[in-house]
């Protein structure tokens, strides 16, 4: 997302069987947050066979895990990372 985009916000409604779209400034206050998100899956890589696995996120720059979580039991995983990037 790069600035400009950070400094609107855009609604979507349905109004009259038509689609109108509206635009406008926030306030820094208000802005949210940039949001990324991380999906795969573990699995076996003779078998191919998803495995239920504990997984790490680590900082290449730092080495150190930022988190630590389980996939489900058919091995896959979605997590937001809660960091700021």
């Amino acid at each position: 997302m790069n600035q400009e985009d950070k400094k609107h916000t855009i609604l979507q409604s349905e109004i009259i069987q038509r689609k109108d779209i509206f635009s406008f400034n926030l306030y820094e206050a208000i802005r949210p947050n940039a949001v990324s998100y991380m999906k795969g899956q573990v699995y076996d890589k003779k078998t191919g066979k998803l495995l239920k696995a504990e997984y790490e996120l680590i900082n290449l720059s730092t080495g150190k895990i930022i988190m630590k979580s389980m996939t489900d039991e058919t091995g896959n995983f979605l997590v937001c990372p809660s960091f700021r990037l």
